[in-house]
C-alpha cells in the first residue's frame, strides 16, 4: 500500500492527510491574546512629600498676612505674581488621589480699567495628601480683575482642559473650571508693602469629555508674590 504523507500549513493549523483512511488530525496552534499592558501615566514633578508640604504651608501662611491697607494701595502698572495654587480632588475608585497642585502665574494691570487679571495655572500635578502620583497635560488660564477700593476680587475664573490617567487605565480629558472667590485679594507681607502679595480661595467642577469616570475639584486656595 502506498501512503502520501501531504502537509498543508494554513494560519496556525497543521493537518495530516492519509490516502487510506481519509484522516485528518488537527493540532491547534493558535497563540494565547498578549498580555494587556497598564499604561504608565507621566511621573509626578512635585517633588519630594516635604517639598510638597513646604508649598501648603507657603499657601496657609499667606492668610495670616494683614489685607492690603495702604491709602495709595498696590503701585500702578503691570506687575507679575507668582506662587501656587492647591485644590481638593475626587475621582471615583481612585480614593488614593485626593489633591491637584499647579503653579500659578498672575499678571494685574493695576490702575487699568477695574485692575484687570489675566495669567495661567501650569505644571499641574495630582497627589495622594502630600506624594505627588501623575503630571498632567493642559494648563488652565485665569480672568478677571480686582476691585479698587476693597482690593478684593470682584470676579476671577480659572478654566481648561486637563488630561491624564487619573488613576485608570485610558487617559481621559476634563474641562475644569475653578471660580475665585470675592474674598480673595491683595495682602502685604510686611507693613506698608503695598500688596505684594494675593491670597484667595476657590470652588470648582469639572465635566468630564469622554464619561469615563467621575472627577470633581473640591475647595481650593492659592497664594502668589509680586516678581517685580
Amino acid at each position: 500500500m502506498t501512503i502520501q504523507l501531504k502537509t498543508i500549513i494554513f494560519g496556525a493549523s497543521i493537518s495530516l492527510i492519509t490516502a487510506c483512511g481519509g484522516t485528518t488530525i488537527d493540532d491547534d496552534m493558535g497563540t494565547e491574546p498578549p498580555e494587556q499592558i497598564r499604561p504608565t501615566p507621566p511621573i509626578s514633578t512635585l517633588g519630594t512629600p516635604g517639598q510638597v508640604q513646604a508649598l501648603r504651608n507657603e499657601v496657609s501662611d499667606g492668610f495670616g498676612l494683614a489685607r492690603n491697607s495702604n491709602f495709595f494701595g498696590p503701585k500702578n502698572g503691570n506687575v507679575t505674581y507668582e506662587g501656587t495654587w492647591i485644590t481638593g480632588m475626587t475621582v471615583e475608585g481612585s480614593s488614593d488621589i485626593n489633591t491637584m497642585i499647579g503653579d500659578m502665574t498672575m499678571r494685574v494691570d493695576i490702575g487699568g480699567d477695574n485692575n484687570p487679571v489675566t495669567g495661567r495655572v501650569t505644571g499641574l500635578n495630582t497627589a495622594n495628601g502630600n506624594a505627588g502620583l501623575e503630571s498632567l497635560n493642559g494648563a488652565l488660564t485665569i480672568s478677571g480683575n480686582i476691585d479698587g477700593t476693597d482690593r478684593r476680587f470682584d470676579a476671577g475664573t480659572m478654566t481648561g482642559n486637563l488630561s491624564g490617567y487619573f488613576g485608570g487605565d485610558q487617559r481621559r480629558t476634563v474641562s475644569t473650571t475653578a471660580n475665585i472667590s470675592s474674598t480673595s485679594g491683595w495682602r502685604d507681607s510686611v507693613a506698608g508693602a503695598r500688596g505684594d502679595v494675593i491670597v484667595g480661595t476657590t470652588t470648582g467642577r469639572v465635566v468630564e469629555t469622554d464619561n469615563l469616570a467621575n472627577i470633581d475639584i473640591t475647595t481650593g486656595a492659592f497664594r502668589v508674590d509680586a516678581q517685580n
